[in-house]
């Protein structure tokens, strides 16, 4: 049994935990837009990763947060690098989606990008309706991820339809089928 408290900490209702699976299957009903979270670690070796698990935090200064799984490569040279980019997937962007949800492989090999000026981390090139750099503000533990938290020191938009993912599949921005 999981203990759970109400909104001023008093003790509400015992209840037992949702299995895992059940979780996953109700977070599949609510779309989201699709990002890649991009970094390097201190050798400047590129890693990334894709995100669904990202929001605007506040405007002043702007920050947004990603929420990365604790044993992810790309949180741990996140953290030694200090800096971060987020890049909005463009609804042609499945295959890139992909690439970076693979455990395994390059997605670097099948994705024009350039290290950043200001921090060294990739940048991925097309592909995109926007991206913010970001250095850590701070993070969190929160379940088995964490959310880092980042200040935006710079942004670039692109054109064209964001992607959203729903229910296990990608599609076009407001529903037309993705490419």
């Amino acid at each position: 049994m999981t203990r759970v408290r109400d909104a001023v900490g008093r003790l509400a209702v015992d209840a037992d935990r949702v299995a895992a699976d059940d979780h996953r299957e109700l977070m599949s009903r609510f779309p989201a837009g699709v990002a890649i979270v991009t970094t390097a670690d201190r050798d400047g070796v590129p890693y990334g990763l894709t995100c669904t698990a990202f929001a605007s935090v506040g405007l002043d200064p702007p920050t947004l947060l990603v929420c990365l799984h604790r044993d992810s490569r790309t949180l741990r040279a996140l953290r030694s690098r200090g800096a971060f980019a987020v890049h909005l997937l463009d609804a042609d962007s499945a295959d890139t989606a992909a690439s970076f949800a693979e455990r395994d492989g390059d997605p670097f090999a099948v994705v024009a990008w350039a290290p950043s000026a200001r921090f060294g981390i990739p940048i991925v090139s097309g592909r995109t309706v926007g991206h913010a750099e970001c250095v850590v503000a701070g993070s969190t533990d929160a379940s088995d991820h964490v959310v880092v938290f980042g200040e935006v020191v710079a942004t670039s938009l692109g054109a064209g339809d964001p992607m959203v993912y729903g229910l296990r599949e990608f599609v076009r921005w407001p529903g037309r089928p993705a490419s």
